[in-house]
Order: structure tokens, then C-alpha cells, then sequence
């Protein structure tokens, strides 16, 4: 059978987007003394906002804003104008606020970058591998059978993600004439 070729948008609610990603993300460490324990997803169009709940020599929450753009050569996420902020100020905030923003942005990046990029292919992965049901006209039957996919595009709508795919694989539409009729 050949191969066809359909973009689908998937969409998933962001409150279980973030359990699945809750359940899914390891605890990343940083260094030695910090470690990034929770993320939850948020955001609104293409602008993301990531909150990362991070112990040890900070305390707190660090909100990470960027915009997803998939490489297809390489079928990986960049996070595009990254900017971290911090929750709290204090005494020692300045000094931790350099050295989140200087020293360990790139680590945070790279590490959410790459968790962020394996976790939403397995969430897609799983959530296509599910029987697809399209409503279609009374006699009508589709079928997908997915056997690679890409991801397009990642976009905040209300409270869901859509999550925009390329999809191959066994894609048919089956006919029923006796229906028709």
C-alpha cells in the first residue's frame, strides 16, 4: 500500500497537557545545587510561558517566555526569544538573577529544549497511535494508520494546544454505496 500524506491538527487541553507532562518530565538538574522539579505550560497564540519550579541554591519559580519553531531537516524544537524572569526579589536575587540569565540559560534552555522536544513527540506519538475518530457523512468511513509524523506548529487557542502535524501513513476513506443509496 503507498504512503499518503495529510496535515491534522491535534488539539489537547492544557490542563492535561500539563498532567502528561508532569507525569512524563524527570526532575532536571542543573548543577549541583539546582534542579528544575515541575514545569507547567502555558501561553497564549505562538508565545509560550513556561513556568519551572527550581530548588536547592534557588528557591522558587523561574518563568521562562519563548516561541517553539520546529527544524524539519532535523525534526527538532528551538525555543525562539528566550527570556527567563524570576518570581522572587530579595537580598540575593541580583546575583542568582545574573546567574539564571547568564551562566545557566543556556543549560535551562538546552535542558527544556530537549525535554520539551522528546516528551510533546511522545505525547503526540501516543495520542496518534489512539483510534482516530473523524466524523464523517453517514456512509463514509476514514481510517488513519500513522507511520512518521512532524511536528508543523505549536499554538495556544483558549484553553487548548494545538499542535499542527504532518502525518504519513495508510490514510483511506472507505465508501459504503449501500448506505448512499
Amino acid at each position: 500500500m503507498s504512503t499518503s500524506h495529510i496535515t491534522l491538527p491535534i488539539c489537547l487541553d492544557k490542563e492535561e497537557l500539563n498532567r502528561l507532562l508532569a507525569k512524563r518530565v524527570p526532575q532536571i538538574e542543573l548543577r549541583d545545587n539546582l534542579k528544575i522539579t515541575n514545569i507547567t505550560l502555558d501561553g497564549q497564540d505562538s508565545q509560550f510561558i513556561l513556568y519551572l519550579e527550581v530548588t536547592g541554591l534557588y528557591n522558587g519559580m523561574v518563568t521562562m517566555f519563548f516561541t517553539p519553531r520546529f527544524v524539519k531537516d532535523n525534526h527538532s524544537l528551538i525555543l525562539d526569544d528566550l527570556r527567563l524572569e524570576m518570581e522572587q526579589k530579595g537580598l540575593l536575587s541580583k546575583g542568582i538573577n545574573w546567574m539564571i540569565n547568564g551562566v545557566m540559560k543556556q543549560k535551562i534552555e538546552d535542558a527544556i529544549q530537549s525535554q520539551l522536544d522528546k516528551k510533546l513527540k511522545e505525547i503526540v506519538s501516543n495520542y496518534l497511535k489512539q483510534e482516530q475518530k473523524i466524523d464523517l457523512p453517514d456512509g463514509i468511513k476514514g481510517h488513519i494508520t500513522v507511520d512518521n509524523f512532524d511536528i508543523v506548529e505549536l499554538l495556544f487557542t483558549g484553553s487548548n494546544l494545538k499542535i499542527l502535524a504532518d502525518i504519513w501513513g495508510d490514510i483511506a476513506i472507505n465508501l459504503d454505496t449501500q448506505k448512499m443509496a
